[in-house]
């Protein structure tokens, strides 16, 4: 797996991206599920499984609480995501300035560096500016950019959604057990 941590021109290094959008902090379950399809989808179009990301949570900027604690370390993150087969990890700093990044902003950043065949994002994903970007935006946007739009739903664990402020939840009450199922 490649690793890189600033944007380039990726469209014309990589063939038929695949690009799993997401803020992968914990790689739990739900994460995974994510990134299987993604890379499931490359294999299918002979193409590149690329995940985009940030290397620090963009709570860390937006908020006065700051982020929330990271629920895996990097090394065994690095190790899940290439078990599951990603050929490119592409995780950029979030700053202040990339925070006032207007949606459509986002999507046209995505076009001229990734130019993704597809795109898959879990149905909870926000992006933009203020989070205002969603996954019937880039739906809508589909089209008219040249990528094709796949929603995973929520994984469902004890008729639960599995999710990082769910596990979080689940560190804080000691509850490992829950935790390692994530």
């Amino acid at each position: 797996m490649e690793k890189y941590s600033k944007l380039a021109d990726f469209s014309s290094k990589y063939q038929h991206v695949v690009i799993a959008l997401g803020m992968f902090d914990g790689l739990h379950l739900g994460h995974q599920e994510i990134i299987r399809t993604a890379v499931k989808k490359a294999q299918e179009i002979n193409g590149t499984a690329l995940v985009f990301s940030f290397s620090n949570h963009p709570r860390s900027i937006t908020t006065k609480e700051g982020a929330p604690h990271r629920i895996g370390t990097e090394t065994v993150r690095i190790r899940i995501l290439k078990y599951l087969g990603v050929d490119v990890l592409v995780e950029i700093p979030f700053t202040l300035d990339f925070s006032e990044t207007e949606p459509h902003q986002f999507i046209q950043l995505l076009q001229q560096h990734f130019a993704p065949e597809y795109i898959v994002v879990g149905e909870n994903y926000t992006f933009g500016r203020n989070g205002r970007g969603t996954p019937s935006l880039l739906k809508g946007q589909s089209g008219r950019c040249g990528f094709h739009l796949i929603v995973c739903p929520p994984v469902l664990y004890g008729g639960v959604p599995v999710s990082s402020t769910r596990t979080r939840a689940l560190l804080a009450q000691g509850d490992l057990s829950h935790v390692n199922a994530y």
